[in-house]
């Protein structure tokens, strides 16, 4: 009776302790995606920032660029 306790205390250990690797690993995942995904705000931000310095007339620049897509992409249609 002692040994079969032991036995299923053993086996519940045994299925704790892979739980814990499960839940270490996939943490290790996870921080890594958040790690990918911070690195990614920030570039966007350091490029919005950079971009919030340029002229007005870069501003217009761009809309009279992407009127001209439109166009040409409506012409094809």
């Amino acid at each position: 009776m002692l040994i079969e306790r032991i036995v299923k205390l053993q086996r519940a250990n045994a299925r704790k302790t892979e739980k814990l690797d499960f839940m270490e690993e996939h943490t290790r995942q996870l921080v890594a995606e958040l790690q990918k995904k911070t690195r990614i705000v920030q570039n966007y931000i350091m490029r919005e920032q950079a971009g919030a310095l340029s002229p007005a007339s870069m501003d217009q620049n761009k809309v009279r660029y992407t009127v001209n897509i439109i166009r040409t992409f409506v012409k094809m249609l």
